[in-house]
This record gives structure tokens, C-alpha cells and sequence, in this order.
């Protein structure tokens, strides 16, 4: 009898044995597939690399290295594989190898989810199983397992288990309980269970467990840090309750509170709607009590915080764009309840909320915004709202339609427009609300209306005939006069709508020189300097003539000494300018390169090094002025003769003799010695930026990262370590000079962060400087992390200083079991 007569024999005798199984056995150590019973709703495949012997008396099927069995969602690969036909079941083991070192353990996929174990028994009618020395992971977490038995509705139940988020074979740490229930996408529930880090039992005890494991958002407690301060009491910190709104929105609750009566309460917010906007809202209001109540060092402070981002997507609307960053609140704020460096150091916040649409197929735009600016050193509170502007693009009015040969100069006459309105408040924080603020709000119109047009002359000179006219619009004007009686300038705020005009004519030329000298040395190949001379010519009349009705003369004193003011100099837009000018400026920019051998790269031969990126010197002599025609000359420089150094200078130098009261003269510098003039004001500063040579570029996105996590790490970089970078270290220098008379002022400030790794897990950051001014080691902190793989430790020590404190914190990295960490805070109100 041949083989595939023997084959043809055998395939009958299965199917008159059993219903269950439908196959075409081909040869040994090929691909099988069976056909399911009747009671299996699809087919059941299978194959094994190694051999598949089909057991006839007992409906088996053995496969043997390398085996897979796939029905419907489900899939299960093991190194031995055992179908039974009788039950409809499928076994799978590991096998030892010659050395005794089990090999191939099952690993068993349904749906998304996989589970590794060292055997498995599972019923595919009723879906039920049992699964032995089990390991599977959910969401964030790793379940761990004895034994786990698998219910027909997905729910499982595990025997002495363990619940992590270490992803080792043996984690570092876990939650360990004698039973558990998963229901997947749901919820784990268990009952007693203890903390055990490296394998050590703690003390830790929890009557039960039950840890969400929702694919979805949902509401939930925040657990809050612990500690004692010395001067606030005992207290609980970011406690409280996250609420999840909906899919677009969330909502926490969170509040600190001390023994002592100090606390603080926030809200924050983050929303999002696909291909709409996206955004995030907070509100933190503080009362801080520091000292003893009825001495002199008590201090109760009361602060607010308003934070609001708001992007629009570009694909929600073409024309129309919504956005806000609002960063508002108390001067003291940040001061008093912040741990960040970057917050503690800024003195200056500033928010827009603006709105803007542009016409379709038209020039034109509108511009509505809120404006916020504030210092918290001196408390000074800028507002402009609303803030409204409207304008026109460049347009050319006297350009053919439909043009033909050459372009006429009149074609080339260009004009845009620009309306602006605002209201503006200026004032201190304290005085920010009261009625007598708004009463000083300041508010105008403005109009600008620029005319201009280019032409070449002899080729390489650009000429550019300018005009511009701006008109600003007053409610009001202030009127000065001298009381007799009580002896000082009195004002009166008259009403009426008024219009101020001011224009000015220019004509300017430019063009550019180039220089090239070429070197016959290996290493440096030509020096080449680029020089971009303008000349312009500025007039403008005298608008403080009495034909133009916008000044006015009053007396100052007894003695009847008169000074000329202007109506609208208190403007929200001031006033037209005063004094006829005829301004003739020159303005010469200068770029030097110098073109070298590069001698670390075997494919470019040269490289380009910029001596001087920009050197530019400016000045202008006015032929209107009665006196001290010549302004000052100033020059600025930008240069980078050493990679990633940064060096920029300005200055300004004055060419007038000075008297010895310190009050300039007319007679020029250079008339009695070789000088140029004076230096009055000069600036300096040098800012060197290292990295390691390999890693020279930012921070790249990590791997298997999210879309929503890199979002998250962009906007708490301050939280992310990368420990791609090895090292960086940033300096930055400042000098500033001034001499306007008689009197010098030198500042300087030295300031270096940078950021070191030490090995693969340990990495420290460090910030510190000089204050030259104060003689005194400036704002200094010290950052050391460690990664312990499913753990992570940071310590942040502030040695001295107003901020004095230090912060240890231990905490699982996984933000499911976020709330699993060991705290020690000593702040700065406690030294």
C-alpha cells in the first residue's frame, strides 16, 4: 500500500471517530490545518516545525517545537501543544533542552491580550482556562501568578498573586495578595495585600485593593504628600479629587492645609477637541501665615494665580484663529508657594488673548486682544483691553491689471494701512481694581498710512521714496495752567472729540559692497567681507507751531518761567513731534567670514567661520536743529569665534565735549584730542553653551512614545530627564556700562547651569552664579536623580538663599501606582 493510500485511510477513520475534527493530514513536518466540529464555530489551525503526530484512538493531536494553534482571536504558541478532540481543549507546556532548561513556554494571546506562562489549559467552546505560573500585563501594570483561571464572561481569578509595574521577570517590587479578580478593562480587586520591595515583606498592609484599569478617563481621589513644617504645622499637600468630565474635558480639585492656618486651594482643567482646540485652565488662590501672630516678623499674605492656555488647530478654520496664554496673579504668588526655579528667578509675566480673522480673497485683517503685563519686583500692572487693530496689506493702487512689457515706476508704488485702538490701564497690583484706576484708563485711535516705492539706480543702488502719515484720534486733552492761589500747575481735562496729524517724507539709498582676499596658506583659504551701506534723508516740520494747535505754553513758577507742553502728551499714542527735522542718517552693516581647511571632515574640504555675524555702526546729523546737530554713534556687534559661544556688544558713544557739571557742550570730541567722543553706554555679554559632541542636537523624541506623552513631556520638561545627553553645561556672562555725566554705573552677572550624568541611572543638574553688585554667591540649587528602573529618586537642594530647602522624593514611575512614594521636604520657611 503507498503513503498517500495510508494517508487517505487514516483522514476517513478520524472523521467517523469524531465530529470534532476536519483535517487534510499532509506530510509529518508540514503546516495542518484542521476543520473545527460541529460544536466549534470556525477552523482551527495549527503547525509545528518539528513533527505533528495525530494520536487516532485517542483524538489528539501532538505538536512538537515551535508550535502555534490559532482559532478565531486567539493564539497560542508553546515549544509542545496538545489538541484534544474529545473536550474540544488545547494543552501547552514547555519542554526542557539538553541542558535542562525549559524552553518554548506558552504564550497565549486573545484579543490584546498576552499572557506568559509556564503551562495552559483552555476550552475553546466554553472559553474557559487555567493557566499556571502566569505573567501578563494590563495597561501599566504587570499581574503575576501561581494560578489564574479564566472565566467564560473574561473575568480571571488569581492565586498568589502579584501586582506591579516593574517590567523585570522578577520585579523589584510589588503588591502582593492571596487572590485576586481581574476584570479586564474595568477594574482589579483583591483582597488583603501587602507592600514587598525586593522581596522583602513590609509593613504596609491594605484590607483590600482595587486599582481602575479603564481604558477611559475616570474620576477618582488624589492623594495628597504629608509632612511637617516648623513654622506652618503639619501638613497635606495636592490632595484631592480628579473628576473626568467627559472625553473632552477633566477637572481637579486639589488643596494644601497646615496645622497652623496657613492653605491653599487650586482648580485645574485640561480640554481638548480633535481638529478644534486644545487647551488648559488653573486657578490657585493662597493664605500664607508666617511668624508669630502679634509680632513684628508676622506676616499674612493673601495670593492669586491664573494660568490659561488655549491653542486653536490650524485645520478648524482658515480665516478665523482663537488663542490665549494668560499668566496673571499676585506679585508675591510665585514667591511664596512655588518650588520651581524658573518660577522663583522671574520677575516679569505677561498674557494675550487674542482673536483674528482675515478676509477671504481680500487684503484686509482684524486683530482683537487682552494684553497683560506685570513686574513683580516693583508691582507694576500693565492692561490693554481691548487692544483692537485693523490693516490692510501691501497693496500697489496704480498696477495694471493685465500688464504688458515693462512695469512703469508708478506700478511700483506700494501703500498699507493700519488702524489701532486700546484702552490701557497702568498701575500697581493693590490699586489694580478700585474705581479711581479705572477712571485714569487711557484710550485713542490711531491711524498710519505708509507710502513707499523702490527703483535701482546705475544697477546696484536700491533707492526707496517713502511718506507716512498717521493721524491719532482723543476724547479728551489736558490744559495746563498756573494758580495764582495755591502756587503749582493746575490741570483740566477738557471733553471733545480731536484728531493730531503728523507726517514725514524720507528718500533712502542702500546697496551692498563685497570684498574677497584670497590666501595662499593650507589652512585658511580667503577672508571675505560683506559691507551693506544705507543713506536716508528724513523730513518733518514743526508740529509745535502755533498753526497746528497742539501745544501751548503756561507758567511754571513764581518767577513766570513758561514751558511749552502739548495737549495730548499724556496720549495713549502721545503726541505729534515737536522741533523741525531734516535727518540725515548713514548706517553701515558689516559681515566678516573667514573660509578655513576643515580638518575633522574628510568630505567637505572648508568650512566658513563667521568673525563677525553682524558689526553694524549707526549715527545721523539733523540740518533742522538749532544746536547739537550730531547724534550719538552706536554700534552693535554679534560674533562666535569659539563653537556654541555667543558674544554680543552695543554701545553708544556721544561726540560732544563734556563741561565739569557734566553737561555736554557744543564742540565736538575731536576738535582738541584724537577721540571719537565719549563711551556713555556699552554692554557686553558671553553666553557658552557645551554638549556632548554626539548629542549636540535637542532632546529627540524617545522611543514607543505616544503622541499624548510627548506632549505631556514638552510641557513638563522640567519633570523629564533625558539621559540621552551626557553633559551640558551653560555660561552666561553680563556687563553693562553707563557714564551720561559725571556719574559710572558697572553691573555684571555670572550665571552656570548645566546638567552631568554620572553613570546610566544617576544624572545631576546645578544652577548657580555671582551677583558682582551684592559681592554674594547668587541663586543656587543642586538636582540629583537616579533611575531604579520601576522606581525613581530625586533630591533638590537649595542651599542658601530666600529659597533655602531641600526635597527628597521615591516614587514609583508609572503614574497608575503615582501615589506609592516616599517623601522628605524641608522648605524654606522652615530655616
Amino acid at each position: 500500500m503507498s503513503e498517500k493510500s495510508i494517508h487517505s485511510l487514516l483522514l476517513s477513520l478520524i472523521l467517523w471517530c469524531s465530529t470534532a475534527l476536519s483535517a487534510v493530514a499532509q506530510q509529518v513536518k508540514q503546516d495542518t490545518t484542521a476543520k473545527a466540529s460541529a460544536f466549534l464555530a470556525s477552523e482551527v489551525q495549527y503547525f509545528a516545525t518539528d513533527s505533528s503526530i495525530i494520536d487516532l484512538q485517542g483524538k489528539k493531536v501532538l505538536l512538537y517545537h515551535q508550535a502555534q494553534v490559532n482559532y478565531e482571536d486567539i493564539e497560542l504558541q508553546a515549544e509542545h501543544i496538545i489538541l484534544n478532540w474529545n473536550d474540544n481543549t488545547v494543552y501547552a507546556v514547555g519542554l526542557p533542552d539538553s541542558t535542562g532548561k525549559i524552553i518554548g513556554k506558552p504564550i497565549f494571546k486573545e484579543g490584546d491580550n498576552t499572557y506568559h506562562c509556564e503551562s495552559i489549559l483552555y476550552n475553546f467552546n466554553s472559553k474557559k482556562g487555567k493557566i499556571k505560573g502566569m505573567k501578563t500585563q494590563d495597561g501599566e501594570g504587570y499581574i503575576h501568578g501561581d494560578q489564574l483561571k479564566k472565566s467564560a464572561d473574561n473575568s480571571m481569578f488569581v492565586e498568589q498573586s502579584k501586582y506591579t509595574t516593574c517590567s523585570a521577570e522578577e520585579p523589584h517590587f510589588y503588591i502582593g495578595a492571596k487572590r485576586l479578580k481581574i476584570i479586564p478593562d474595568n477594574k482589579i480587586v483583591s483582597g488583603p495585600a501587602n507592600l514587598v520591595i525586593a522581596d522583602i515583606p513590609t509593613p504596609l498592609f491594605i484590607p483590600f485593593g482595587f486599582f481602575p484599569i479603564q481604558g477611559k478617563q475616570s474620576s477618582g481621589l488624589i492623594m495628597p504628600t504629608y509632612g511637617h513644617s516648623t513654622n506652618r504645622g503639619y501638613y497635606l499637600r495636592n490632595g484631592g479629587w480628579y473628576f473626568s468630565v467627559n472625553e473632552h474635558m477633566d477637572l481637579a480639585l486639589k488643596g494644601d492645609i497646615y496645622t497652623l492656618g496657613s492653605w491653599k486651594l487650586k482648580t485645574q482643567s485640561a480640554y481638548k477637541k480633535r481638529y478644534a482646540y486644545s487647551g488648559n485652565f488653573s486657578l490657585s488662590y493662597s493664605k500664607n501665615l508666617l511668624g508669630e501672630k502679634g509680632l513684628s516678623n508676622f506676616e499674612d499674605k493673601r495670593d492669586f494665580f491664573i494660568n490659561w492656555t488655549h491653542k486653536q488647530d490650524p485645520k478648524a478654520h482658515p480665516n478665523k484663529r482663537f488663542s490665549a496664554k494668560v499668566n496673571a496673579g499676585s506679585s508675591s504668588f510665585n514667591k511664596m508657594n512655588s518650588y520651581k526655579s524658573n518660577d522663583y528667578l522671574k520677575n516679569t509675566l505677561s498674557s494675550n488673548v487674542s482673536y483674528n480673522y482675515s478676509w477671504p480673497d481680500k487684503p484686509f485683517n482684524l486683530s482683537a486682544n487682552l494684553r497683560h503685563n506685570q513686574n513683580t519686583l516693583n508691582n507694576s500692572v500693565s492692561l490693554s483691553l481691548p487692544d483692537l487693530a485693523f490693516s490692510m496689506n501691501r497693496i500697489n493702487p496704480f498696477e495694471r491689471k493685465q500688464a504688458s512689457g515693462k512695469q512703469k515706476w508708478y506700478e511700483k508704488i506700494s501703500m498699507t494701512y493700519a488702524a489701532h485702538a486700546k484702552n490701557q490701564i497702568e498701575t500697581t497690583d493693590s490699586l489694580l481694581f478700585r474705581r479711581e484706576t479705572i477712571d485714569q484708563m487711557k484710550y485713542g485711535i490711531q491711524h498710519k498710512i505708509p507710502i513707499s516705492s523702490s527703483f535701482k539706480l546705475f544697477k546696484y543702488i536700491n533707492v526707496s521714496p517713502s511718506a507716512n502719515y498717521t493721524e491719532r484720534w482723543y476724547f479728551n486733552r489736558i490744559e495746563k495752567s498756573w494758580n495764582e492761589e495755591l502756587l503749582y500747575v493746575e490741570k483740566d481735562t477738557i471733553g471733545g472729540m480731536r484728531a493730531v496729524r503728523d507726517f514725514n517724507t524720507s528718500f533712502r539709498l542702500n546697496t551692498k559692497i563685497y570684498g574677497l582676499y584670497s590666501f595662499k596658506s593650507e589652512k585658511i583659504k580667503a577672508i571675505r567681507h560683506v559691507i551693506s551701506p544705507s543713506l536716508s534723508f528724513t523730513y518733518r516740520p514743526d508740529f509745535s507751531e502755533e498753526k497746528w494747535g497742539y501745544y501751548d505754553w503756561t507758567t511754571i513758577d513764581t518767577l513766570g518761567n513758561e514751558q511749552m507742553y502739548s495737549y495730548y502728551n499724556e496720549g495713549i499714542y502721545s503726541t505729534a513731534p515737536s522741533g523741525k527735522s531734516g535727518n540725515i542718517s548713514l548706517s553701515i552693516d558689516n559681515n566678516v567670514e573667514l573660509k578655513v581647511r576643515n580638518l575633522n571632515d574628510s568630505i567637505a574640504e572648508y568650512k566658513k567661520i563667521a568673525l563677525f555675524k553682524s558689526l553694524n555702526f549707526r549715527g545721523n546729523y539733523n540740518l533742522a536743529a538749532d544746536s547739537f546737530k550730531l547724534s550719538n554713534l552706536t554700534f552693535t556687534g554679534r560674533t562666535e569665534l569659539l563653537p556654541k559661544m555667543s558674544i554680543k556688544f552695543n554701545g553708544s558713544i556721544n561726540p560732544y565735549q563734556m563741561d565739569e557739571n557734566g553737561y555736554r557742550i557744543h564742540k565736538y570730541a575731536w576738535k582738541d584730542q584724537l577721540s571719537l567722543g565719549r563711551i556713555t553706554n556699552f554692554s557686553f555679554s558671553v553666553n557658552w553653551s557645551l554638549k556632548n559632541s554626539n548629542n549636540s542636537k535637542s532632546v529627540k523624541r524617545p522611543q514607543n512614545t505616544s503622541e499624548e506623552q510627548w506632549n505631556m513631556i514638552q510641557d513638563r520638561s522640567d519633570d523629564y530627564v533625558d539621559f540621552n545627553v551626557p553633559w551640558d553645561i551653560g555660561l552666561d556672562y553680563k556687563y553693562s556700562y553707563s557714564k551720561p555725566g559725571l556719574e559710572k554705573t558697572v553691573r555684571q552677572t555670572f550665571n552656570i547651569r548645566g546638567n552631568v550624568r554620572l553613570t546610566e541611572k544617576w544624572k545631576i543638574g546645578f544652577h548657580s552664579g555671582y551677583d558682582f553688585d551684592a559681592k554674594d554667591i547668587s541663586y543656587t540649587s543642586l538636582d540629583f536623580y537616579r533611575d531604579l528602573h520601576c522606581w525613581e529618586m530625586r533630591f533638590n537642594w537649595i542651599p542658601f538663599g530666600f529659597h533655602q530647602s531641600y526635597n527628597l522624593s521615591i516614587n514609583v514611575k508609572s503614574s497608575i501606582l503615582q501615589d506609592l512614594k516616599l517623601n522628605k521636604r524641608k522648605s524654606f520657611y522652615d530655616f
